[in-house]
């Protein structure tokens, strides 16, 4: 935002989905969304998607690794496998 000079003037800060969607609708605002977690379409709201190259990061996350399920454990080790492709990919 800094590149076009835009400072946000931030009202509201919220974590309900819904409670957004509605401030958005009502015409108060707008909102950056994971498009994950939109509905197909909202009333009074127009989704956009954003330019090309953004991105966010995500963070994999547990207690304590010697305690997973072996359903856990499994999809832990595959996260970090495919974490390590990604990464060698890269480069």
């Amino acid at each position: 935002m800094s590149r076009n000079a835009l400072r946000p003037r931030v009202t509201y800060e919220l974590l309900q989905l819904m409670s957004i969607l509605e401030l958005v609708a009502s015409g108060k605002g707008i909102s950056i969304l994971a498009k994950l977690a939109l509905p197909d379409r909202y009333p009074g709201t127009v989704f956009r998607p954003l330019p090309p190259g953004t991105s966010r990061r995500i963070g994999l996350v547990c207690l304590n690794q010697n305690r997973l399920s072996p359903a856990a454990h499994a999809f832990w080790q595959e996260a970090r496998r495919y974490h390590a492709e990604l990464k060698g990919a890269v480069r």
